[in-house]
């Protein structure tokens, strides 16, 4: 088993495969130490690997035509939006690289602090999950590739159904290791927050206690946290102001990608249910095969689930970090802690004005209402279509 010490060398698998498919700068095993010509390296082989593939893109879009390629208009401009997503991912990684990095040293040192309040790391977890969710990633890109080389040997040779079928997805594939990336990234400061209102909340039971046992017996240093309140108060006001730094940092940087593959999904949902309108009422069901069907409901279950995922997760972490002032503004209430009761006052203030949001572009805010509201916005773009009558390609 790998000692994993950090959160970069525990997501090393996923920050590894990143940077093979065009993402991000080679993962150092040792990230203290900067480097910046393993940076440049990294930049010119991600310029590469983009070029070779814009260069491959246009070559086949001269020698077969649009029609051949892309079934309909709506998988065409999904499919050039999740291209604009994955390069803008590359070039905003790389321009927010030294942001990133000073993200992951600052969630080390929560890390760190967290431990000496007793709070058990957990970088070998995240370890094997990073390891299995890239066995997992690459064995569904591999059967959605060959489920597409399939459809095109049907009209062309294998070797260019092949070719075609990379370029299809590739940007799809990027697109979901990114969010998969985003979405550990996001839950592990969720957990992060989780702890610090544990420890908060240990300041009430100590005093429910006489302040002689707050904290339960996994936590080291029980001595020196139940007779230092003050210091344990100011630790994890500490910590929280990090974690929320970080959560916004993490926003920026993933906020624009996360906006274009909004809007491909808003596309894909409202193009595939007005098709299935089409397929029930028209009965061209038998038209596909039953695995065809399957690949479709998993491709768009897998859309629904991501999109779905990703507001849930932002929603959780909002949520925990907002809520923060409900369980100090407990601690007022308490004579023992009325010597820091103006702090108190003060950060509960600095909370309730500067709540933590998770936006896309500063357009709208990601969470559960926004996610059914996205709903409701399909199902408003399928009624219409079936009103106005728009044709389509039946075959697709």
């Amino acid at each position: 088993m790998i000692m994993t010490i950090t959160i970069q060398q525990a997501l090393r698998p996923l920050f590894l495969t990143c940077f093979v498919i065009g993402l991000g700068a080679y993962p150092i095993k040792q990230p203290h130490l900067r480097i910046r010509w393993v940076t440049y390296l990294s930049i010119l082989y991600s310029l590469t690997v983009w070029s070779l593939y814009i260069y491959v893109t246009y070559y086949v879009t001269t020698l077969f035509t649009l029609e051949r390629i892309f079934f309909t208009i709506i998988s065409f401009i999904i499919t050039v939006i999740n291209i604009l997503a994955t390069i803008t991912s590359s070039f905003v990684g790389f321009y927010y690289h030294k942001k990133f990095e000073m993200c992951m040293i600052k969630l080390d040192a929560v890390d760190d602090t967290l431990e000496q309040l007793g709070t058990p790391k957990m970088h070998k977890r995240i370890f094997m999950w990073s390891k299995q969710i890239i066995i997992g990633w690459f064995l569904y890109s591999f059967t959605l590739n060959i489920y597409y080389v399939q459809n095109y040997a049907q009209h062309m040779s294998v070797f260019w159904a092949l070719i075609l079928s990379v370029i299809i997805l590739y940007g799809t594939h990027v697109n979901i290791l990114v969010d998969v990336l985003v979405i550990i990234l996001l839950w592990y400061v969720g957990n992060r927050f989780d702890k610090v209102h544990e420890h908060i909340k240990c300041l009430l039971v100590g005093k429910e206690l006489g302040i002689r046992r707050p904290w339960n017996k996994s936590i080291i240093a029980i001595n020196k946290s139940t007779n230092n309140y003050k210091q344990v108060f100011w630790t994890t006001m500490h910590l929280y102001l990090e974690l929320h730094r970080i959560a916004r940092e993490l926003n920026l940087m993933f906020g624009m990608k996360m906006t274009l593959q909004t809007a491909s999904y808003l596309l894909y949902l409202t193009a595939f249910c007005y098709h299935m309108f089409l397929f029930i009422k028209y009965e061209y069901r038998k038209d596909l095969s039953f695995f065809d069907w399957f690949m479709i409901c998993v491709w768009t279950s897998l859309f629904i689930i991501r999109l779905y995922i990703i507001n849930y997760i932002c929603d959780s972490v909002r949520y925990k970090a907002n809520g923060i002032d409900k369980t100090i503004d407990q601690l007022t209430h308490v004579m023992r802690y009325a010597d820091i009761w103006k702090e108190m006052y003060q950060f509960i203030l600095q909370a309730m004005h500067h709540p933590l949001k998770f936006t896309g572009m500063g357009l709208f805010e990601f969470g559960q209402k926004f996610f059914w509201k996205f709903c409701i916005t399909i199902a408003t773009f399928v009624i219409l279509m079936i009103q106005m009558k728009v044709p389509v390609n039946i075959g697709i």
